[in-house]
């Protein structure tokens, strides 16, 4: 019998290290269920003096290794370098040639190297057609700066 509550609990505290990966409440609500179940086997199986100690000692336990997981696991997120932004590998088609995709009236779609890609017009006192050539002269912010190849 003793294999099975020890067997309730570490599953109990596995699920508690589940739950700070997977937050939600329900995987660490069944990780208490079990131990606490284990720990209803105790009294039952060996008294109430051993249950109580194995009770209380299941629930420091429980605690400690829930919040230890926890804490592992947001330093770890915390200290994970950022992931690169889109616009810096924007920088690099400065100078490439491309088609509007959808008519810049300023801003619009261009499509460059097969992408299509959020554009706004260099100047936006004229609307630059859908179809016409263009060539990227920069970048503001999430848009790319492009020009017409031909001025009319």
């Amino acid at each position: 019998m003793w294999i099975t509550i020890a067997i309730l609990l570490l599953v109990g505290l596995f699920l508690f290290i589940l739950e700070a990966v997977l937050p939600g409440g329900v995987v660490g609500t069944i990780g208490a269920v079990l131990i606490i179940v284990s720990a209803v086997l105790c009294y039952n199986q060996y008294g109430a003096a051993t249950g109580s100690l194995y009770l209380l000692g299941s629930f420091a336990l429980a605690v400690a290794v829930g919040f230890s997981a926890f804490f592992l696991i947001a330093k770890r997120l915390a200290l994970s370098p950022p992931e690169p932004s889109r616009p810096d590998e924007e920088e690099d088609v400065v100078g490439a040639v491309g088609y509007v995709a959808k008519r810049l009236t300023p801003t619009g779609y261009v499509e460059i190297d097969g992408q299509r890609r959020s554009a706004r017009a260099e100047t936006s006192i004229k609307a630059v057609e859908k179809g016409e050539e263009v060539v990227v002269v920069g970048r503001d912010g999430v848009y790319l700066v492009v020009a017409p190849t031909r001025e009319d």
